[in-house]
Formats: C-alpha cells, sequence, structure tokens
C-alpha cells in the first residue's frame, strides 16, 4: 500500500511456490517498489486448507516520508504583550 492510500495493490502476480527441505523450505519473491505497507494474501496451499507462513521479511530502505507542509497558520492575540 502506498502512504496515501487506502488499497493494496499487487507487487507480485499470484503464482504456486514449492517449498523444499534441499532450499532451506525458503522461498524468496523479489520485488520493487516503495511502499508503506505489505499485505501477504494466499490463494491456495498444497500442504494444507490454510495458508501458512512461519516468517516474513521485508528487506530494502525504508522510503521517506512526504515533507509536512503548514498552511493557514493564525495566531491570538495578534500583537501579544
Amino acid at each position: 500500500r502506498e502512504q496515501s492510500s487506502s488499497s493494496f495493490n499487487s507487487l507480485s502476480a499470484t503464482k504456486d511456490y514449492s517449498f523444499s527441505p534441499a532450499s532451506g523450505n525458503t522461498v524468496t519473491i523479489p520485488v520493487s517498489a516503495r511502499v508503506a505497507d505489505v499485505q501477504l494474501r494466499f490463494t491456495a496451499n498444497s500442504g494444507s486448507g490454510a495458508g501458512q507462513v512461519a516468517e516474513f521479511q521485508v528487506l530494502g530502505a525504508p522510503a521517506a516520508n512526504p515533507d509536512l507542509q503548514v498552511t493557514g497558520i493564525t495566531a491570538a492575540p495578534a500583537a501579544p504583550v
């Protein structure tokens, strides 16, 4: 999800991933995007009736936050003592 958005976009197309002890039971899904949040969506599981994840990592540099713009400043009283 982009920082100013309320909905999620797909960073990777739906695909079957296989886990194997020979590969350390790990899967790497490379993506390149600048997002504020990441959501996992499981569409199927060959080993169980529900999605499974033991560990999930997001690696990379955090996206910069937008600069704060202050507008419409007022003060009262206008000329303090």
